[in-house]
């Protein structure tokens, strides 16, 4: 892991250096001391030009996890009690301290459980958080029932990767030179497929609050169930294999730093419809969440595109963007792969022209180039648009209004009855 950590921090020119911003979380867990991690003020910490480094913890909830509240806030800074902390939580200060980093940020230790306000705010500051953080820590094997047995599984078995050297004849022209390299080849499983079962397919990753800490994140540790995989913008690799390019693998759910390569700026949104087509697969505790576990996405999102030269500067509405109207307001809910009811929620935090709108587990929201490819000509004209955040400030999150204003001509319809859900063709949709 050290090897990987510092590989990427020197040489890897797209993941970028570590942060050299003065800017830290609100509060903090020092665990230079392991055995007496506390919290801390960031307010606190000396820092003299240049934040210190602090790492990150993704993991799932359990009902009985020690939480931050207003009761214990000045306990936990003196000493957060050791023998009431889960081993996944020690391990992550463990893993912390072997890398050289004295401070972890973990949600339930560093924001107040038991205030909304702080809750809200700490919430808005989500995507920013994991953004400065040197490296991510996920507990993805955790994520299996297993939150209370650490990272630090006793019965892994890596899977390992030979690679043998031989040349291959091929008839050509340039047949004597190419009888003299050497190729290598893969002696044992598909890696793709181990990434796949053991970080993708994880439950984990099925969490709608983990999509952002992992997109956002410039480098994740993933302590899988049966090695320790390595994910950057850069690369990805494990244990027992070699680095391999990360574009073989997950095209959307990386740091946002990799959209200016990855996309030319007349199809700048293209990779947003991939990352509402994967974060609507995932699931939330809270629906009322749906909006504000996106938020840091598109926060970042909207910053890099207001970089681009010459462009409009990037509106965001619920889920959708100003600029792609008014082709965003042409989705589709897939209740053939939808885990659970869909409907609209009963507390509004969206407008019903948006997915966001909606309440579901999980399901495949499609939209954009994710509804295919060809041509398409708009029959209206966007007038105008406004959102009403919800705090009067924040419109990534909660909406308490909304409207799009179109010019367009209008055409009479006639309505007919739909047929029943039963009746309907497995794997297609049924529209009115």
């Amino acid at each position: 892991m050290k090897t990987w950590l510092r590989t990427c921090v020197t040489t890897h020119r797209t993941c970028g250096n570590v942060p050299s911003s003065p800017w830290l979380p609100t509060r903090l867990v020092d665990v230079s001391d392991l055995s007496k991690p506390r919290l801390v003020l960031s307010k606190d910490i000396p820092m003299e030009g240049q934040a210190p480094s602090y790492m990150t913890l993704s993991h799932r909830w359990t009902d009985d996890i020690v939480r931050l509240t207003t009761d214990n806030i000045f306990e936990f800074q003196n000493r957060i009690p050791a023998e009431t902390l889960c081993q996944t939580f020690l391990d992550a200060f463990t893993v912390a301290r072997q890398l050289g980093v004295g401070y972890i940020w973990i949600d339930s230790l560093c924001i107040l459980q038991d205030s909304d306000h702080d809750w809200k705010y700490e919430s808005t500051e989500m995507g920013r958080i994991y953004q400065n953080g040197l490296c991510n820590i996920a507990a993805t094997a955790a994520s299996f029932g297993k939150e209370f047995s650490g990272l630090l599984l006793k019965d892994r078995k890596p899977t390992r990767r030979l690679s043998a050297a031989f040349g291959i004849p091929i008839q050509g022209s340039h047949e004597q030179l190419m009888k003299s390299a050497l190729f290598t080849a893969s002696c044992d499983s598909d890696f793709g497929d181990l990434w796949r079962s053991a970080v993708e397919q994880s439950p984990l990753r099925s969490r709608g609050w983990v999509f952002q800490e992992r997109y956002l994140s410039p480098r994740t540790i993933h302590f899988a169930s049966s090695e320790v995989f390595w994910e950057c913008i850069t690369t990805i690799t494990s244990e027992s294999a070699n680095s391999l390019p990360i574009s073989l693998y997950d095209k959307y759910t990386r740091s946002v730093k990799r959209w200016g390569i990855a996309s030319d700026h007349n199809s700048h949104l293209e990779p947003w419809y991939g990352i509402v087509f994967q974060y609507s697969q995932c699931s939330l505790t809270r629906e009322s969440d749906r909006l504000m576990a996106l938020a840091g996405v598109a926060k970042s999102v909207a910053s890099y595109r207001d970089s681009i030269p010459h462009s409009a500067p990037a509106k965001y509405l619920a889920g959708l963007w100003e600029s792609d109207l008014p082709e965003s307001l042409v989705w589709i809910v897939d209740l053939a792969f939808a885990t659970g009811p869909c409907s609209r929620s009963d507390k509004y935090r969206a407008p019903t022209w948006s997915w966001t709108s909606l309440d579901f587990e999980s399901a495949e929201v499609s939209s954009g180039g994710y509804l295919g490819t060809g041509r398409r000509v708009p029959v209206v004209q966007v007038l105008d648009t406004q959102v009403i955040p919800q705090d009067g400030f924040n419109e990534f999150g909660p909406l308490v209004g909304g409207r799009i204003l179109i010019s367009g001509r209008t055409y009479p319809l006639n309505l007919a009855e739909l047929p029943s859900p039963e009746s309907a063709t497995p794997g297609t949709d049924t529209f009115l």
